[in-house]
Order: C-alpha cells, then sequence, then structure tokens
C-alpha cells in the first residue's frame, strides 16, 4: 500500500534528534546502517508514542512520574514493574524484569493447568508495551471534563465512544491508588466525545504534528486505545499532505479544518479496513447519518449507497459507525451440472447483448440523462419547469455521459456482475476534489443538475462526491435543494437564512453549501436536514403547494407525466417514492419481460395515459415478481438487459428447490409486498393521504413540452389496484382470507 502511493521507507533506523531553525522543525537527524543522516521534510509527525521528536525539538511535554507511572508488559500481557520510557535505563531493566516474569507464569502454566504439560514458549515479544508515557502540550489539552461531558468541537478529527484514561492495575498498591471517579474519564450517557485537530499541533513548534498517545491531553484523558490512536494518526497524515500542498504550517491549518474533515469522512471506512485487515467490505455511514439526517444513507465501500428513507439515521440511533463484512467460505451450489447449464445460456447471450446492457456497460446510467431531459422524464427546476425552455439539450449535454469519460480511471462491477456499470474517476479541479471519486449516477445527475438547473459537470461530480462522504442520499438531497431554492425565488427563506449565499437556479455554490450544512445541521440545513416535507412544515407559508413528495419520501428522478408507471408504483408500493419498483412503468417504457408471458403487459405501453382502471392486474402481477426477484438479491439491469434471464432455473439449481415453479414465486413476491404494506399500517400510514403531489399527476397540466397536457388519474388506478389485491379501499387493510392464503394471518391480530 505504501509502495503504491510512492512512500519512500526506511526500515532499521532510528531518530535520534530533530532538525531546528529557531521553533521550526525542518526534518530529523537518524542513524542506521549508513550511519547518522538528515532528512528533511516540509512536514514532520511525531508517532514515536512518548513524544520522543516532540521533546527533541523542544516542545513542551508533561509526564507523571516514576512512581505514578502505569506499569509496562510483554508477551502476554505479564505485568512488569514501573519505568520512565524517557530513560533508556529505566527500559532496558523493565525488558529483563518482563522477560523474567514470562518464564514465571509459563513455569506456572506448565506445571499446574491441565493440558499444558508439554507446552513451550515459541515467541516471545521483543519490545517493551508502554502503556504511558510522555504527552505533548498542544494548542488543545483535551480534558477529562471534555471526554466526561461528551463534548464537541469544530475541529474535530475524529470521535471516542470508549473511556479515557484506563489505567491497568497490576498489583495491591496500584489498586490501592486508583480511583475510578478521578484517573478515568467515561462520556456521558453511553455518548461519544470529539478528538480536537489542536490536540495533534505542538505549542511554540511548527512544522511539527503529533499523532497516537503522545497527543496532548491531561491525564484522565490519555488516549491509548488503538482505535483512538488510529484517528490521530490518519488524521496527522492527511493534515501534514494539506499542509505540504498548500504551504502553510498545522498550526495555520487550525483556522480552517474543513477539507481536512471532509477527507477524513470520506476515508472513515477506510481506517476500519486498515484495523480489521484486508479483503473486508465496509458499510459506514457519515455525519449525516450520525446527526440522524432522514435523507441520510449508508455507503457501501465508499461510493455504492442503501440510500431511500433514512437508513443512514437508523444507524446512527444506535451508534453504529460501520459494519465490516469479510468471507471465507464458498457459497454451495446445490446442483452444480444444472446451474453450468443455465451459466452457458447466460454466457450465449452475452454476445448479444442489448443496446441498454452496451451502454450501461460503458458509460453507467448517466448513458440516459441527455435523453430523459429531452423527454421531460427528468425532472426539471423542482418538477415545474420544461426542459426546452428552462434546461435545453445544450446545458443538458455539459452533463452528458460521455463527458465524464476524460476523467475514467477504472471500471468497476458488482461480484460476478458481466455488465459493470460502475467507474471510478480521477479529477483535479478548482474546488480540491479529491483526486479518486465514483462517476455519478443518473439519479445524482437529475437530482444536482435540471432539478437545481445546474448545468456545470464538475459540481455535480463534487455534489456527487459530497453525498458519498457524509453519507447523504443523492436523490432526496438534491430535491430538497431545488425545494429550497423555490422557497427563495418566493421569498420564504431569504438572504438571512442563507447567511448571503444565494439560493438562485442553477448557483453551483448554493448547491454545495447546502449539502454541507444539511449534513451538519446547520443554518439553514438544519430546517432542510430531514427533507422536503419536514422543511415545508417548518418554513410554512405557500412551501407545502411546491414541497415534492410521497408520504414524506421524495420520489426517483422520473416524471409520471412522462411515464405514468412510475407514479402507480411511488404511491401504491410500501416502500414509497421509489423509482426501481416502477413495474408498469418499465413495461411503457418497452422493456421485455422474461419469465412472465409479456403479451398481458405489451398494451401498457400505448395506453400510458387512458384506460386508468384497467392497470390493476398487470401492475399487480407485475409488483409479486418484482418483489420476489429483488429478495433474489438480483439486479433490475442484469435482468431487463439481457434477451433472456433464467432466473427461476438458477435459482432451483442453486438450492436445490427442484419443484419451485413461477407460481410460487409470485405468491412469495405478493406476500412481501403484503407483509410490508401491513407494516406500514400497522405504524399508522393511512393509505388515503399517500398520493403524487399535485404537479406530478399534472394539476394543472404543463402548458407545453413533450408532457404538455397531461394529467395523471391516481386515485382511479389506486382504487382499482386495492380492489385487485383484496385491500379495504378506505383502510387500506388487506381482508382476512387474502392474509389467510398467503400464510400471514397472523397479522390480523396486529393490524
Amino acid at each position: 500500500m505504501l509502495e503504491e502511493e510512492g512512500v519512500a521507507v526506511l526500515l532499521n533506523t532510528l531518530v535520534v534528534d530533530a532538525v531546528m531553525e529557531g521553533d521550526i522543525i525542518k526534518g530529523v537527524v537518524v542513524e542506521n546502517a549508513d550511519g547518522r543522516v538528515e532528512i528533511r521534510g516540509k512536514i514532520v509527525i511525531d508517532c514515536t508514542g512518548e513524544a520522543y521528536l516532540s521533546a527533541r525539538a523542544g516542545a513542551e511535554t508533561v509526564c507523571v512520574s516514576r512512581e505514578e507511572i502505569q506499569p509496562h508488559t510483554m508477551s502476554f500481557t505479564v505485568d512488569g514493574d514501573h519505568c520512565l520510557p524517557t530513560s533508556a535505563w529505566d527500559i532496558s531493566r523493565c525488558i529483563i524484569e518482563c522477560r523474567k516474569q514470562n518464564q514465571i507464569a509459563w513455569r506456572f502454566i506448565k506445571n499446574y493447568l491441565p493440558g499444558f504439560k508439554n507446552a513451550y514458549i515459541t515467541k516471545q515479544c521483543m519490545e517493551l508495551r508502554i502503556r504511558e508515557g510522555p504527552r505533548i502540550v498542544g494548542d488543545y489539552v483535551l480534558t477529562r471534563e471534555d471526554v466526561a461531558a461528551a463534548r464537541t468541537f469544530k475541529d474535530t478529527i475524529g470521535k471516542s465512544s470508549f473511556k479515557a484514561g484506563g489505567y491497568h492495575v497490576s498489583n495491591m498498591d496500584t489498586l490501592a491508588s486508583f480511583k475510578e471517579s478521578e484517573d478515568v474519564a467515561i462520556p456521558a450517557g453511553g455518548g461519544s466525545y470529539d478528538i480536537p485537530y489542536r490536540c495533534l499541533v505542538p505549542r511554540k513548534i511548527d512544522n511539527l504534528l503529533a499523532a497516537g498517545k503522545c497527543v496532548s491531553t491531561d491525564r484522565p484523558a490519555y488516549l491509548r486505545y488503538v482505535h483512538q490512536t488510529m484517528v490521530t494518526g490518519q488524521a496527522a497524515g492527511v493534515a501534514a499532505a494539506l499542509c505540504a500542498r498548500d504551504g502553510i504550517t498545522p498550526r495555520e491549518l487550525e483556522k480552517d479544518v474543513s477539507e481536512l474533515q471532509k477527507i477524513l469522512t470520506q476515508q472513515g471506512a477506510m481506517a476500519i479496513k486498515r484495523q480489521t485487515g484486508s479483503g473486508f467490505a465496509v458499510a459506514s455511514i457519515g455525519p449525516a447519518g450520525e446527526n440522524l439526517c432522514r435523507i441520510s444513507c449508508i455507503i457501501n465501500d465508499y461510493g455504492r449507497a442503501a440510500a431511500r428513507q433514512g437508513l443512514g439515521a437508523v444507524m446512527g440511533s444506535k451508534k453504529l459507525k460501520a459494519i465490516a463484512v469479510k468471507g471465507s467460505k464458498k457459497v454451495p451450489v446445490a446442483d452444480e451440472a444444472a446451474y453450468r447449464k443455465v451459466l452457458e445460456r447466460l454466457k450465449e447471450d452475452i454476445k448479444n447483448k442489448t443496446r441498454m446492457a452496451n451502454n450501461i456497460g460503458r458509460f453507467g446510467t448517466a448513458a440516459v440523462f441527455v435523453n430523459n431531459v429531452f423527454m421531460q422524464d427528468a425532472p426539471i427546476q423542482n418538477w415545474k419547469g420544461v426542459s426546452e425552455e428552462v434546461f435545453p439539450l445544450g446545458k443538458a449535454e455539459k452533463l452528458s455521459a460521455e463527458n465524464y469519460v476524460q476523467y475514467f480511471k477504472r471500471k468497476y462491477a458488482c461480484s460476478q456482475c458481466t455488465i459493470g456499470c460502475g467507474a471510478i474517476l480521477e479529477v483535479q479541479g478548482s474546488r480540491n476534489i479529491l483526486s479518486k471519486t465514483h462517476r455519478p449516477e443518473y439519479e445524482t445527475i437529475a437530482a444536482f443538475g435540471s432539478n437545481c438547473l445546474v448545468d456545470n459537470l464538475e459540481t455535480i461530480m463534487l455534489a456527487n462526491e459530497l453525498c458519498n462522504r457524509y453519507g447523504l442520499d443523492t436523490i432526496s438531497a438534491g430535491a430538497t435543494v431545488a425545494f429550497a431554492m423555490e422557497c427563495y425565488e418566493k421569498g420564504l427563506i431569504t438572504d438571512k437564512e442563507t447567511d448571503g449565499v444565494r439560493l438562485t437556479w442553477g448557483n453551483s455554490e448554493a448547491v454545495i453549501s447546502l449539502l454541507e450544512s444539511m449534513a451538519k445541521r446547520e443554518g439553514l440545513g438544519a430546517i432542510l436536514a430531514d427533507g422536503v416535507k419536514s422543511a415545508s412544515e417548518k418554513i410554512g407559508g405557500s412551501s407545502a403547494d411546491f414541497a415534492i413528495h410521497i408520504g414524506g419520501q421524495e420520489p426517483g428522478n422520473h416524471d409520471p407525466r412522462c411515464w405514468p408507471g412510475y407514479g402507480y408504483g411511488y404511491v401504491l408500493d410500501p416502500k414509497f417514492g421509489h423509482h426501481t419498483t416502477g413495474t408498469v412503468g418499465f413495461m411503457e417504457h418497452g422493456w421485455t419481460e422474461k419469465e412472465l408471458d409479456h403479451s398481458q403487459f405489451a398494451h401498457l405501453g400505448k395506453e400510458k395515459y387512458i384506460n386508468f382502471d384497467s392497470k390493476d392486474k398487470p401492475m399487480a402481477l407485475l409488483n409479486s415478481w418484482l418483489h420476489f426477484f429483488y429478495a433474489t438479491g438480483l439486479c433490475l439491469f442484469t435482468y431487463y438487459a439481457y434477451n433472456q434471464y433464467p432466473v427461476l432455473d438458477a435459482l432451483k439449481a442453486n438450492t436445490g428447490w427442484k419443484d419451485f415453479d413461477l407460481e410460487e414465486a409470485i405468491k412469495a413476491g405478493e406476500r412481501i409486498n403484503t407483509l410490508r404494506h401491513c407494516f406500514n399500517l400497522r405504524e399508522g400510514i393511512n393509505p388515503q393521504k399517500i398520493t403524487l403531489p399535485k404537479r406530478l399527476m399534472g394539476v394543472p397540466p404543463l402548458p407545453s413540452g413533450p408532457t404538455a397536457g397531461v394529467t395523471i388519474d391516481i386515485e382511479k388506478v389506486k382504487k382499482s389496484y386495492y380492489k385487485e389485491m383484496d385491500w379495504d379501499l378506505v383502510t387500506g387493510k388487506p381482508s382476512a382470507e387474502k392474509l389467510a392464503s398467503l400464510g400471514l394471518s397472523g397479522l390480523v391480530s396486529d393490524l
């Protein structure tokens, strides 16, 4: 990893002194096989753990006496004697004593513990585990009171929810003198406390940073645990890089640590990977989830999001930052011969990929953006505008998929996928975007582009990157920014609330500013952090008239006036506003069903705007099928992008469930759909209040453009669908007979 980043590694080398010019450190003096050598650098980081280098540079340090210091240990935590880590003679004596105690412990285990009669020592630690040593006195000293009060700081570079201090009791003498109330700091209420960047900057000495357990704290706030030292090490490295890049000192960086915080936010999951080892996949939240923003999401491996409905806030409410997983076993296949036959069929089909598969494989979902704007499928100006008037093709083409090719670094795909719609871009722009970023998807480009009338490619990439770092759902975040811009246009939000940032349509700076404040719940962002519905309720006035949401969920970026089937899914699927449950909308697009008899859906594209009371049967069937399909973990693109996709055959071969058929799959999907619907009912959601916003229904219709004059009768669709599903038209409750037929009779009492 170090070699990949161009780091020169010098091993078997001891730092013996600092190169100083006044109070400025210019480098270090080391000794190794080459003799005594001077190494100079723009920024120096003290990672010695005991502040040896800081002391050599003349920085102020503090340390308790030899009698008070925590005992040091070796090997299998056999306690040694007290010693000062600043004394070579003391350390040598302690190492010898620890090795003697290791032998005593080994003899006891060998002689008295069953099963260890023939045991022998195979390894012994070469170095002493120094539990406590000198600490720098920095521009801020983290105190016991800070930890106990779970204090936050504007210049935070990380959090810890673990105790600080944590003294090791080795014998009756230290046990007698140990006072938990004085010697250990524990954050109140099971919370967490911030570690300020200033704790890494030694007073008076410039160009020097400290990391590890020698950072600036008082004794009860001593940060000696691995996860705490890891945070300071990551921060010191990034801070040093920023200082070297901009030609400033670490102390000057204290004036504005926002970029440092952004980068550390992105690297939060990476720190977990480094702690756990290689090969781990990480799902993590950012500050938006930590701050319980209801439009926050869970980011998988830095760029793929479990985005909708505030899942990041769920993790945040449990104080769960991330989950790292690593598999070690093969997935068993019940019938390998049958499975190979399925794969052979797919391989043959790969040679005849559809146009959709080729475009998405090359450009990602960004491939459809320009065409969607042209068709008025993409949202335009908070869904009120006409594309050809306020966001014509000239603007849309600035954000076209082809424009991202110049930044292309490499392609990536989900496991075993033959399409591979993901890409990493390498960008160096005036906004200091990190060099590597994920290519924005269609939904993101539409959310911040056409919906906010932004036609700047760099802004879209930065907005996408910030959402990944902060853990924000790009669909909801973009919709909320567009809503705020219309509020500003109508005078419901003024420059006073925005701190002077003009929320005018197309203003790139406004987009970036709002994203940052929303994730941090600061200023106007605190009002917007929970999405459009919540913001409208706080802002009031006429804002409810243009607050675009379905049951509190901002819709996917496909306009029901263009594809009415998406609107049906927004309202009638239990996961409101979600574009991947478009079902009828997919058929309106001209997509072809594979496992189902497509002839029963062929008419839907021709009848987009008529026969609203006859969508019930095809929609019920498609909904059941898709709920089953998604439960298998398969991707919609692979299913619709190929000419054939034998889902049932693959499932039977994989699981050995040989008598599983289409009828059972449809029933399983209906059961899933009904169960989710009943969950909403139990939680008090009134289905009669869930409908499309008037704008998305075409009330009043747009006067011009591709969807001019279109109005959707969503209530007629809802009524016929409820009848088909055997759900009560007023309460939405499934009949007892319907629940029984699905094996869900136990839900009757819940409802």
